[in-house]
C-alpha cells in the first residue's frame, strides 16, 4: 500500500482531529508525459483504440497512466467528440 503520513489531520468544518491516516495513492506511477505523447493518446482515444494498444504505441507499461491521461486530456478539453459508435 501507499505511504502513509502520520501528522495530524484536522477536519475543515469541525476542527477535530482525524483518527484515520492519509495514504498516498499510485506511488509507483509515472504521470510525466511528453506533449507529443499526449497527442497521440488523444488522436488515438478519439478513434476509439483500446487504452492497452495507446500504451503499447507510446511505450508505457502501465495503461492505467494512460488512462488517467485521458481523464487530464478530458478535463482540459482536449479531446475531440467521438464521431459515430464504435463498430
Amino acid at each position: 500500500m501507499g505511504r502513509t503520513n502520520h501528522t495530524a489531520h484536522y477536519r475543515k468544518n469541525t476542527g477535530k482531529k482525524r483518527s484515520d491516516r492519509k495514504i498516498t495513492i499510485l506511488e509507483d506511477s509515472d504521470f510525466v508525459f511528453w506533449e507529443s505523447e499526449l497527442n497521440i493518446i488523444a488522436e488515438m482515444f478519439t478513434s476509439y483504440e483500446d487504452i492497452e494498444r495507446i500504451a503499447e504505441e507510446i511505450n508505457r507499461v502501465d495503461p492505467d497512466e494512460v488512462m488517467l491521461a485521458v481523464v487530464h486530456l478530458a478535463k482540459e478539453n482536449k479531446l475531440n467528440k467521438r464521431k459515430g459508435k464504435k463498430r
